[in-house]
């Protein structure tokens, strides 16, 4: 995605016409920001994207790079209630146990 690309996510995110879109456009520009390795600003959407939402979702192995960006910004706790977010999945899809499998080293 391109800066251009960029500008037009965050200007659906202003438009009430795309309020039942919002988390993917949030989980969209944080990945955005993973890509440019400007993991605060990833950090900021993916809060916004997961940790208000507890509907049922499938497993997406981009979720890692979620818990990453916690951990390159030194947030280990962040990353241990975004890994117990994700956990709380494993009833609906039990791929989500592959997070717990590589992350388990920071649920000590």
């Amino acid at each position: 995605m391109r800066k251009k690309e960029l500008n037009l996510y965050l200007a659906f995110l202003e438009n009430s016409h795309f309020t039942d879109r919002k988390r993917d456009i949030e989980y969209t520009i944080g990945m955005f920001y993973v890509k440019e390795k400007e993991y605060e600003k990833a950090i900021i959407y993916f809060k916004k994207a997961f940790m208000n939402y507890e509907e049922n979702y499938y497993y997406n192995p981009d979720f890692s790079l979620i818990i990453e960006s916690y951990l390159k910004c030194n947030k280990i706790e962040d990353a241990k209630k975004a890994l117990a977010f994700f956990m709380r999945q494993k009833a609906f899809d039990k791929r989500f146990s592959k997070l717990e499998k590589r992350y388990s080293h920071i649920l000590r």
